[in-house]
C-alpha cells in the first residue's frame, strides 16, 4: 500500500523489470500523488542499493523474485 506508508510529494524507487506491471506500478504511484525513481534491474546489487540510499527513498517497490531468479 503506497499511500499508507509514504506522503505526497515521497519518492519511491521503482525496482520492476519493465513490463505491463512497471506500467501499473507507475500509475498506482503517480495516482497516490508520489513521484518514482525507476532503476534498472540489470544493475548489481550494490548498484541498487548505492541508488536507493542516495535517493533517499521513502519506499522500494521491487518484484525480486523476476530480477533474481
Amino acid at each position: 500500500d503506497v499511500a499508507g506508508s509514504t506522503h505526497n510529494g515521497d519518492l519511491i524507487s521503482l525496482l520492476i523489470p519493465r513490463s505491463i506491471s512497471f506500467v501499473v506500478a507507475v500509475c498506482g504511484i503517480v495516482l497516490a500523488g508520489r513521484a518514482f525513481l525507476p532503476i534498472d534491474v540489470s544493475f548489481t546489487r550494490r548498484v541498487i542499493a548505492q541508488r536507493v540510499v542516495d535517493s533517499q527513498s521513502a519506499a522500494v517497490w521491487a518484484v525480486l523474485s523476476q530480477i533474481y531468479s
